[in-house]
């Protein structure tokens, strides 16, 4: 029987795998300055921040399955407030392929401990957003995502999707400051092989949320945010121009719950990728973004450019930039810029030490006195850094 035969195959399979491991090292020296408000009530938080994250991994690679697991912490130690925290991180992965035609992909990635959230080290494409003058609150994050893959059928691959989202306070004291929000969300991707050097990409998303908010005082029942969703779907054409240079445009709508209806969404990249190392990569994107404090879907528009590559066998240096604006809610009009240089030295025996430099400014309109939209502050925060690393691969 096919299926017999199928389970055969994969026991067979994991016998016959290996079983490897990766341990290694980072510690990292950050300075920050924070630069917010305006006029009157600006003001400026300086930090000086030491961490430090073991890592250990392991993988078993087999024809048809490969799973992984990753733990590291992180230990980070904050000047200002002389306090030691600790942020535990884990992942795991799982990809088996019973056929030729089907792969089954599973995921998770979590952490949860104290966490710094006045200076965030990585500024992301939405508004930047310091809970104020709270520099450590117990944080936590999950992501779980099961897809699979079909690629059967002539010119066509099929990936179908469901995952599982929590991020924000891990406890009552936290959520007072940086709600819980957590829900599932569902995708579905058909693409289409029109020749070889185009790709048609039918993509469909769906996504909710549904927030936890912790009490300011205990006799005063805390009024959580109604839960929100919104669905994306659109069409990507991906076009090989060349040997190393690839675009992709894509265009669509998006819905949110909260009215509005329909609001457009969209893509546009172009990467290049030299067979000398270096990348060059470029493009921007309209979609729905959630306001991790507000609660709020609101459209961001937000563009990104890097460079990547070798100066030596020893040297690499990146550059990356980018900014966006939102469109819509209560953040509208609101333009955020974020930039960082840095370089990587490769020592020899696994060790690298990277230095590089942060930047991210952010600017709101002024707003009416009786407007009711709240923005997120403006800011200027510049953030140096120096990281080390190092690993060591193996077989058990």
């Amino acid at each position: 029987m096919p299926g017999g035969a199928i389970l055969v195959a994969a026991l067979l399979s994991l016998l016959q795998g290996e079983l490897g491991y990766t341990v290694g090292a980072g510690a990292e020296v950050r300075g920050a300055k924070l630069e917010s408000g305006r006029g009157a009530s600006a003001t400026t938080t300086e930090q000086l921040q030491v961490d430090v994250a073991p890592q250990l991994r392991l993988e078993y690679l087999a024809a048809a399955l490969t799973a992984s697991a990753d733990y590291q912490p992180r230990l980070w130690w904050d000047r200002s407030s002389d306090q030691l925290s600790v942020v535990h991180r884990a992942t795991f992965g799982l990809t088996a392929a019973p056929s030729r035609a089907l792969r089954l992909r599973g995921s998770f990635a979590g952490s949860y401990g104290y966490q710094d959230v006045l200076t965030p080290a990585t500024p992301g494409p939405g508004p930047v957003q310091p809970v104020a003058r709270a520099t450590r609150l117990y944080q936590e994050s999950g992501e779980a995502t099961l897809a699979a893959d079909l690629s059967g059928l002539r010119n066509l691959q099929l990936s179908l999707g469901v995952g599982f989202i929590a991020s924000g306070g891990a406890n009552a004291a936290a959520r007072v400051l940086t709600p819980l929000q957590y829900g599932p969300r569902a995708t579905l991707a058909a693409a289409w092989r029109v020749d070889a050097r185009d790709t048609l990409t039918t993509d469909v998303s769906w996504d909710q949320r549904t927030f936890e908010v912790g009490q300011v005082d205990p006799a005063t029942p805390a009024t959580a945010p109604a839960p929100v969703w919104y669905a994306v779907a659109s069409e990507v054409w991906t076009h090989l121009l060349g040997p190393t240079l690839t675009t992709r445009l894509g265009a669509g709508g998006a819905v949110a719950s909260g009215g509005g209806g329909l609001t457009p969404a969209g893509e546009a990249s172009l990467a290049w990728a030299h067979r000398s190392g270096w990348t060059l990569r470029g493009g921007g994107r309209l979609s729905p973004f959630v306001d991790p404090l507000t609660a709020q879907v609101y459209s961001l528009a937000d563009a990104s450019l890097s460079v990547n590559g070798p100066v030596a066998s020893w040297l690499g240096l990146g550059l990356e930039a980018g900014g966006g604006v939102a469109t819509s809610g209560p953040q509208r009009d609101q333009v955020t810029f974020r930039g960082e240089a840095r370089a990587t030295l490769q020592l020899g025996a696994g060790f690298t030490i990277s230095p590089g430099a942060r930047v991210a400014v952010q600017n709101a309109p002024s707003r009416d006195a009786g407007a009711t939209a709240v923005a997120a502050p403006d800011l200027t925060l510049w953030t140096a850094y120096v990281a080390l690393a190092w690993s060591r691969h193996g077989n058990l």
